[in-house]
């Protein structure tokens, strides 16, 4: 059951509690307009009789606006204005009164009714006409107190919802009781044939059921069924086709009422008498349909609850599972881990946690969609279901957190063997859909004990512990320790900072000059961001930089030290429109190529800042195309529409394939440091230098060092024809000021004096 379907029960339910509860016809009316403006959140409501108003609430004492409601009544759509709310949507629905003009009318401010609630609305009116109907009928007949009684135990057993064999009974005992005959049935349509009616209660109980069994469209019972109405039937064994059973039993005469339940018929409550010329006055057949009306809202009463009980218990599980995998959720984790705790164990035995993230969750969800991105999860609450004992709990945490409880767990080894098992279901790819999806997690684990006292702390101190696994490399397992946790604080407060830092623009772009190695003469300059924390002081590129991949700040960061190396080149060519055009380099982050209006970042810091496309050189590393070969081709393609040149920072450190280097619009190839630091050491690798420059050449592209520190470092780049270089030998990065002072300098001196720098990183 839905919701809506749940809460018009709900409220059905309620009101038949207001209403069948009165005794008297206007403390049934007044409890009906109150109750339904209070389920309807209406500001007023009223009940109209034959152009009178016998019932309303919104109003002050003594002020009820007659003529107003009438009007609202007679015409809906012109709404009702109510004192101190103002004009408010109407909606009516006439009560069922034997010919008298009856109406229930609600006004409310705001949204118009929904069907659902004009639907209930319906609902309450059948409800309030029966309640009417009865306490007429109950006002004729109050010299028979025990009718009343009956009545009412009859409906005290709906409201108290009793079990349905008991209700049924009390009804057929009630026909019996109220009308003085002596058969009384409830049948209801067969579920296994439909054609059939097969009673539920009798009474007198010993009249044999299965010979009870009534076709529909035959019998009382069977008409009332097929033609949906009071069927009343006088003489009835000397009928033409009377059921056989009246004969035996000597029925004269017979009524039938249908049951009704959510519109349809279910079913028809049948009495009948031995007295001869029986006749059954307007007030019992109005008795008797009103039974059956009880009837169906038991029964509507008791699939409502059937319907509860299900949606709570569904509820309940959904409360418990995560419902992408089906797995437990963080709240019956944590359950399972306090009731763990206060299991005595064997010594040796522990209770170990495991919290696993999977690495670099968001670019997949970036890369390939959410829905890719949910289907991994799904497979690996599966692999890890698979990689565990029957008894251990796999528990979605949240996101791209896991978490695995071992109750029994002999010792720190035997988690960490587990969490081996864990790091070794990654190793293969995922298979989603016709792409293959490779995948790595970081594991923390806590055990509980005296540094875990509690089942949050446990967990806490587990996820501290997969945080140091992330922070050193990912895809690998780390076991807490107490100084952890204030390393992740440290961590946790930087990151808050960072983004602080990122808001007011305090991350700068630090300049170092790209040389020409022959001449020594500056060609171009490299933007590297730095950042100096008003507290902390200088805070290397390796802390922060990390940091900003990991929240996702690293595109505002990007896009910043774009702003400021375009701002400061474009400047620069101003001011020397006469010199070489000096280009300037800038990095890009996987989450930047990713980022669908990067190319239009670039072009909108050309524009602000009148540098030419060629000018600016986007640097990539060679591991940021890998992740995603053709979305790479098409985001490099779209930059150099722009007119940029591109660079493969780090060349030779990753894949370094000629097959994807001739698809890469690249133009530069950066050589990463190593390879010239190998060179100071005497080690023999010219060669592996030599074959990337080599390569750079047949395929037209300009070759770069980097890191170049020593001069026989330089000299060695010379000797093996690298035309272009850069690192400390020539000039530490520096401010946009210091940069121009240095420009100036070595195009006085030659260029022949690296410049130093406070920072001592590239």
């Amino acid at each position: 059951m839905d919701s809506t379907s749940t809460w018009s029960a709900q409220q059905l339910a309620e009101f038949l509690a207001a209403v069948s509860g009165q005794s008297e016809e206007a403390s049934a009316l007044r409890g009906a307009v109150e109750r339904a403006s209070e389920a309807f959140e209406a500001e007023a409501a009223a009940i109209v009789f034959d152009g009178a108003v016998v019932a309303s609430v919104g109003f002050p004492a003594d002020t009820t606006p007659t003529e107003a409601l009438l009007a609202a009544v007679s015409c809906p759509e012109g709404g009702l204005e109510v004192p101190g709310i103002g004009s408010c949507r109407v909606v009516t629905a006439s009560l069922d009164m034997q010919g008298r003009d009856a109406v229930l009318m609600l006004a409310r401010s705001g949204n118009d009714f929904s069907r659902e609630e004009v639907s209930l609305l319906r609902s309450m009116n059948r409800v309030l006409s029966l309640t009417l109907s009865n306490l007429r009928v109950y006002a004729s007949l109050r010299e028979r107190q025990a009718l009343l009684e009956k009545l009412s135990s009859i409906e005290g057993l709906i409201a108290m919802r009793a079990p349905l064999e008991e209700v049924f009974d009390a009804i057929t005992s009630g026909v019996t009781a109220i009308l003085g005959d002596g058969i009384a049935s409830l049948y209801f349509l067969d579920p296994g044939d439909p054609s059939r009616l097969s009673p539920t209660s009798t009474m007198p109980p010993s009249i044999p059921a299965d010979s009870a069994r009534v076709p529909v469209g035959q019998g009382a019972g069977g008409q009332a069924v097929a033609n949906d109405e009071l069927v009343v039937i006088e003489e009835y064994a000397h009928r033409p086709h009377a059921p056989e059973m009246a004969t035996v039993s000597a029925v004269h005469a017979t009524m039938a009422a249908p049951v009704h339940e959510g519109g349809k018929v279910i079913g028809a409550l049948v009495a009948a008498s031995h007295t001869p010329q029986r006749r059954y006055t307007q007030a019992e057949q109005e008795m008797l349909q009103s039974l059956a009306d009880h009837t169906g809202l038991a029964v509507a009463d008791a699939r409502t609850v059937k319907a509860l009980q299900e949606a709570v218990d569904d509820a309940l599980h959904k409360a418990l599972h995560d419902p992408l995998t089906g797995l437990s959720n963080r709240a019956r984790f944590i359950d399972r881990l306090e009731h763990a705790m206060t299991v005595r164990r064997p010594p040796g035995v522990e209770i170990a946690v495991l919290y696993i993230d999977v690495d670099d969750f968001k670019l997949v969800n970036d890369r390939f969609g959410h829905v890719i991105g949910d289907r991994l999860l799904v497979e690996v609450a599966e692999r890890l279901v698979e990689a565990v004992r029957a008894g251990d709990t796999v528990a979605r945490l949240g996101g791209d957190e896991f978490a695995i409880l071992y109750e029994n767990a002999e010792g720190i080894a035997h988690a960490e063997r587990g969490a081996g098992r864990i790091l070794e279901v990654f190793r293969n790819p995922f298979l989603l859909g016709h792409r293959e999806v490779p995948a790595s997690a970081s594991i923390g684990i806590a055990l509980a004990g005296p540094l875990g006292t509690t089942p949050d702390e446990v967990l806490r101190n587990a996820d501290v512990a997969m945080y140091r696994a992330k922070s050193a490399g990912k895809a690998r397992v780390v076991v807490f320790e107490p100084g952890m946790y204030e390393s992740l604080v440290e961590r946790i407060e930087l990151k808050a900072e960072l983004r602080q830092a990122l808001d007011r623009h305090e991350i700068e772009a630090h300049f170092q000059p790209i040389v020409d190695l022959a001449s020594e003469r500056v060609i171009g300059v490299e933007a590297l961001a730095r950042w100096w924390h008003p507290r902390r002081g200088f805070v290397p590129p390796d802390v922060f930089i990390p940091l900003a991949e990991e929240s996702g700040d690293i595109v505002g960061l990007g896009k910043q030290v774009l702003n400021q190396a375009c701002a400061w080149a474009g400047n620069w060519h101003k001011r020397h429109p006469d010199d070489p055009p000096l280009s300037v380099s800038v990095n890009v982050s996987a989450r930047q190529l990713q980022d669908a209006g990067f190319p239009t970042d670039v072009a909108q810091a050309l524009m602000a800042s009148q540098l030419a496309p060629a000018s600016l050189v986007l640097e990539i590393t060679e591991s940021v195309l890998m992740q995603d070969i053709e979305g790479s081709l098409g985001r490099l393609n779209e930059l150099k529409d722009i007119g940029v040149r591109l660079a493969l920072d780090d060349f030779g450190t990753g894949y370094s394939s000629l097959s994807y280097l001739r698809r890469f619009p690249v133009d530069i190839l950066k050589i990463d440091r190593s390879f010239v630091s190998a060179l100071n050491a005497g080690e023999e690798v010219p060669l592996i230098i030599e074959a990337i420059i080599a390569l750079g050449d047949v395929l037209g592209l300009e070759s770069v060092a980097e890191g170049v520190e020593e001069r026989r470092e330089l000299a060695a780049l010379r000797s093996i024809g690298c035309r272009y270089g850069q690192g400390f030998h020539f000039a530490r990065p520096m401010t946009a000021r210091d940069l121009d002072r240095h420009l100036s300098t070595v195009t006085a001196d030659g260029g022949k004096e690296a410049v130093k720098s406070p920072e001592q990183s590239r």
